[in-house]
C-alpha cells in the first residue's frame, strides 16, 4: 500500500509505466494482487484520514447527545410556562 499510491501518481505523468500486479505481504506469506486489486487499494484513505473521519464521526455522536440531554430540561421549560400562561389568559 505504501508503493501503490506513488506508482499510481507517477503512472498519471509517466504514461509508458504498466502496473500488471503486485504481491501483499502478511508476515511470512504474501498474495498476488492483479492490477484492478491494487487500484482499489491506492484509492483507499490513509490511517490518518481514516482516523480523522472516525474522530468525526465519535465527535458528531457526542455532540448530538449532548444536545438532546440538554433539550429536556429546555422542553420541560417551555411546558411549564405554556401552561402559566395559559392559567394566566383564563384568570383575567
Amino acid at each position: 500500500m505504501e508503493l501503490s499510491r506513488p506508482i499510481k501518481s507517477s503512472k498519471k505523468k509517466a504514461k509508458k509505466t504498466e502496473l500488471r500486479g503486485g504481491v501483499l505481504k502478511e508476515g511470512t506469506k504474501g498474495q498476488l494482487l492483479t492490477e484492478d486489486q491494487i487500484k482499489a487499494i491506492a484509492d483507499l484513505p490513509s490511517k490518518e484520514q481514516l482516523i480523522a473521519q472516525a474522530a468525526g464521526a465519535i465527535n458528531a455522536i457526542a455532540t448530538k447527545l449532548a444536545r438532546s440531554i440538554n433539550e429536556v430540561p429546555a422542553s420541560l421549560a417551555r411546558a411549564v410556562d405554556a401552561v402559566a400562561r395559559q392559567e394566566e389568559k383564563e384568570a383575567a
